[in-house]
């Protein structure tokens, strides 16, 4: 009787283990096959990424999120998407000896980014880039304090006062926005109060 009773817990175990199994193995190909995937894990996002495009990645053990892709697949997630992705996730991405690095975005101001003109920014909107600009007509002191608040608290924008030049460290699309508003600044009539 007692044989009977564990060969029939054993094959319980084994019925669950094997539904459990294919349970996953089910959620998988819903993750990477259904338009809506919910609770992706980013590193199967990023693996997918990596295979199409072939580019190799080094992730942080800290970057851990479980993303969800409403209207589209793991497979149609680009590499531009990728970055806009791991952005709202708190991650950030730069690219050492043609490997994309990918941690935590507390520090990407200190991260060796890609120094570009500010008038030739082509990198994604999420890549964090580096750029410096030249002002004519304001002092780079006074632009700080005004270009400052619209940063992210990661981001880093300093003034060189002898070279009135701004080095910004930001994501792409962040720094195209600085450099514009900049310009006009530069531009504009100096007001004087009657």
């Amino acid at each position: 009787m007692r044989a009977v009773l564990f060969v029939s817990a054993l094959t319980l175990a084994v019925l669950v283990s094997t539904a459990s199994a294919a349970e996953d193995a089910s959620d998988l190909s819903v993750a990477t096959s259904d338009r809506v995937a919910t609770g992706v894990d980013v590193r199967t996002i990023i693996a997918s990424v990596s295979q199409r495009t072939h580019r190799k990645f080094v992730v942080d053990p800290r970057v851990v999120a479980a993303v969800n892709l409403d209207g589209i697949t793991v497979g149609e997630v680009t590499y531009p998407l990728l970055l806009t992705i791991l952005a709202v996730h708190g991650f950030a991405v730069y690219e050492q000896e043609g490997i994309v690095v990918i941690a935590p975005d507390a520090n990407e101001r200190f991260f060796p980014s890609n120094l570009v003109k500010p008038d030739d920014i082509r990198a994604p909107d999420a890549q964090i880039v580096t750029t410096i600009v030249a002002v004519k007509n304001m002092r780079a002191p006074e632009l700080v304090t005004v270009i400052r608040p619209l940063m992210a608290p990661n981001s880093q924008v300093n003034a060189l006062a002898d070279r009135n030049a701004l080095i910004i460290v930001d994501k792409a699309a962040n720094v195209r926005r600085m450099v514009t508003i900049i310009r006009e600044l530069d531009t504009m009539p100096v007001f004087k109060a009657e």
